[in-house]
């Protein structure tokens, strides 16, 4: 679950400042910091599922890496 997380909220953090970027130039920019924050939900949640992956793979042969 820590992995999944790890990798959803780093491309939602991503997108979330982009698009408050955007906003904060100038308010024509919000319905492509709309359009941006849409796009990237169906991205963050692959790159959750894949960290989440990956760390419990590692967890399995290399748990010295992870420290666990």
């Amino acid at each position: 679950l820590s992995g999944f997380l790890s990798g959803f909220f780093s491309i939602l953090f991503s997108c979330v400042f982009v698009a408050i970027s955007l906003i904060s130039t100038n308010q024509y920019f919000l319905n492509i910091a709309k359009t941006i924050l849409m796009v990237h939900l169906p991205v963050a949640f692959i790159e959750g599922v894949i960290t989440g992956f990956i760390l419990t793979f590692l967890k399995k042969t290399k748990s010295e890496i992870i420290g666990g």
